[in-house]
């Protein structure tokens, strides 16, 4: 489901609650989490907010559907990137090039406000961040270990389980903002120097040196 926002597709169930799911992520793109009310919600939808209210308790569990939504939204297309019959880097490029497209509307400022006044929420993204990394990157690895692209000598769940203890301490708005980064920018580089570290020489020359998206 998708709506004029500039942002695409959700994995959504059509109805009422989709749409109220896509234009509060494009509210909290363009306002922040503290900006977007129910009342702003309700106009930009052209219902009242009693309708969203039969659908959403709080804005706090409007925030917890997008959240959820985006994280399912990756997880199946970088699901679909990986049943591909491409190139491990193909593979890898692919999927940063997914998670790039999806969290095109999460900035720092977004992270940071979120931490501050809905931890709930924040906990959550830390929660589906760490299990899409861990499934997804897990098998990817699987998959170059047993093509002799990453080393043999890498245990890929340790690899994994390192990387998202990385992962979740890098996306702190803290760190994003002492580095200057966006949590898109910063995932790329971090993902990118991740591999760079474990793939073997025969990796290293499967298809384009670069890997980056």
């Amino acid at each position: 489901m998708t709506l004029r926002s500039g942002l695409g597709p959700l994995d959504l169930e059509e109805g009422i609650a989709g749409r109220i799911v896509l234009a509060a992520r494009a509210e909290f793109a363009a306002r922040g989490y503290s900006g977007l009310t129910m009342d702003g919600l309700a106009h930009e939808l052209g219902i009242s907010k009693k309708t969203i209210y039969a659908h959403f308790a709080s804005k706090e569990m409007v925030a917890k559907a997008v959240v959820t939504a985006v994280a399912a939204t990756i997880r199946r297309r970088a699901s679909d990137a990986l049943a591909e019959p491409n190139a491990f880097k193909t593979k890898f490029r692919d999927i940063l090039r997914i998670i790039a497209e999806e969290l095109t509307w999460v900035s720092t400022s977004f992270l940071r406000d979120v931490e501050r006044h809905a931890p709930a929420v924040y906990a959550e993204i830390d929660i589906l961040r760490s299990r899409n990394i861990g499934d997804l990157f897990g098998r990817l690895l699987a998959e170059g270990v047993e093509q002799g692209l990453v080393h043999p000598r890498i245990d890929p769940k340790f690899a994994v389980t390192f990387w998202v203890q990385a992962i979740q301490g890098l996306m702190h708005p803290a760190n994003l903002e002492r580095l200057g980064l966006d949590p898109r920018e910063a995932f790329e580089r971090a993902a990118t120097l991740f591999l760079e570290g474990l793939l073997t020489k025969k990796g290293c020359d499967d298809g384009s040196n670069e890997i980056r998206p």
